[in-house]
């Protein structure tokens, strides 16, 4: 709850037993935004979030209380836009190499009555992958109460990419599967960009007799 523009003790999770105070695990977005527009940089935007969640397009909503983690990055571009850049990241609003920008950027706590409060980062962001893919990013903010408090997301974070134009959901990662059989499809240039439009459809399982 809020008590003036203060938060009940009651409503503030407890850190756990790793001594990371506040751990995500979950992210709502990871998107890359493509180039940014003042600086020779690629745009990344993360929600990373504890918190039960529902998304319905660029929309999304908390199902329980929990907090955010809110980043806009900006980082010289790497071989692929998936290939954000680790380090640290530094407050600006240049939209230079390896910095985010402050005012787009923070954390957000929303409590069981769902009403929710915005701090600011008191600090850089590290930004580290290990061997195995997993991502942890790390940043510091002040409470309500004064206290200057660390909160890590740590799991794999599949960025999606927001230039490709795609008005259907994307795949984020390589799909691997055994399928019954296939078809494949070429229509042609159909939209009279030098490009042919081909459809691949993959059954992956037996059909039903009443399929056949």
């Amino acid at each position: 709850c809020l008590v003036g523009s203060e938060m009940c003790i009651r409503d503030r999770p407890q850190g756990n037993e790793d001594g990371i105070e506040i751990a995500l695990d979950k992210s709502i977005f990871a998107l890359y935004f493509g180039k940014a527009q003042h600086a020779d940089t690629d745009n990344y935007y993360l929600i990373l979030t504890d918190a039960t969640f529902i998304t319905d397009g660029s929309r999304y909503q908390l199902t329980s209380s929990g907090y955010e983690l809110i980043l806009d990055l900006y980082a010289a571009p790497g071989e692929s836009w998936r290939d954000m850049a680790t380090g640290v990241y530094e407050p600006s609003d240049d939209e230079s190499d390896h910095t985010y920008m402050f005012r787009n950027s923070g954390v957000k706590y929303t409590n069981t009555d769902m009403i929710a409060a915005f701090f600011d980062l008191s600090g850089p962001v590290t930004v580290a992958r290990d061997a195995d893919g997993i991502t942890t990013i790390s940043a510091t903010f002040y409470d309500e109460s004064g206290k200057e408090k660390t909160i890590v997301y740590k799991n794999e974070l599949k960025l999606m990419n927001t230039t490709s134009g795609a008005t259907l959901p994307q795949i984020s990662d390589d799909v691997v599967l055994e399928s019954y059989s296939a078809a494949a499809y070429y229509h042609g240039n159909m939209l009279q960009g030098a490009a042919g439009l081909m459809q691949i459809c993959l059954l992956y399982t037996s059909p039903s007799p009443r399929d056949t």
